[in-house]
C-alpha cells in the first residue's frame, strides 16, 4: 500500500493481506501488485472486480459471467460510495465503468442484470442547465444509450449515466461469496 500518513502502516498491511486473501477467495484475475493494491475488494458478502481493460457492455458482462459473477448491481448508498471510491483509487485517467443496468428491452424501464427494477433515481447525474441522465442521447449512436455506467469524475452520489452499449469502458463485476 501507499501510506503517506505516518501511523497507517498497520492498516495498509492489513489491507494488503486482505487483498491477497481475496484474490484466492474471489478467484478473479488480478493485476500485478505494482502499487500493492488489488483489483479485488470485499464489502460485506460480495467480492468485486474492477477492470483495467475496456470492453463493450455485453462483452464486460460476458467476462464477469465467465468468472462466476455478473456486472455490478448497486443495492445501497454504502455500496455506491464503496465502488466509486475504490474505482477512483485504482484508476483516475479512465473514469467510466459499466455496471449491471440496462433499458435495452424497453426504453426508460431500467433493469438490473438480475431482472429487478432499478428503483433509485438518486444516483443519476444531474447538471444545472443540462439534461438529466438518463437522456438516451443519440448523437454518437443512432440506437441511443441503453446501458448504465458510473463516471468517477462526477460526484459519488450523482454519477450514474446511460451510454451506448457499444462503447468500450472499464467495468465492475460482483460475486456473492
Amino acid at each position: 500500500c501507499l501510506c503517506p500518513v505516518v501511523g497507517l502502516s498497520t492498516l495498509c498491511l492489513l489491507l494488503l493481506v486482505t487483498c491477497a486473501a481475496l484474490s484466492v477467495l474471489c478467484k478473479y484475475k488480478l493485476l500485478k501488485l505494482k502499487v500493492q493494491i488489488s483489483q479485488s475488494k470485499l464489502l460485506e458478502t460480495k467480492c468485486y472486480y474492477f477492470s483495467s481493460r475496456m470492453l463493450s457492455w455485453s462483452s464486460s458482462r460476458a467476462w464477469c459471467r465467465t468468472q462466476g459473477g455478473d456486472l455490478l448491481i448497486i443495492n445501497s448508498e454504502q455500496e455506491q460510495n464503496f465502488i466509486f471510491d475504490t474505482s477512483r483509487a485504482l484508476e483516475q485517467s479512465i473514469t467510466r465503468l459499466w455496471i449491471g443496468m440496462t433499458d435495452a428491452e424497453e426504453e426508460d424501464d431500467w433493469r438490473w442484470v438480475d431482472g429487478s427494477k432499478v428503483n433509485s433515481d438518486v444516483y443519476w447525474l444531474s447538471r444545472p442547465g443540462m439534461a438529466t441522465e438518463p437522456d438516451d442521447w443519440k448523437l454518437d449512436d443512432p440506437l441511443g444509450e441503453d446501458c448504465g455506467h458510473v463516471d468517477t469524475s462526477e460526484n459519488a452520489l450523482k454519477s450514474w449515466m446511460d451510454g451506448s452499449c457499444k462503447k468500450p469502458y472499464r467495468w465492475i463485476c460482483e460475486k456473492n461469496i
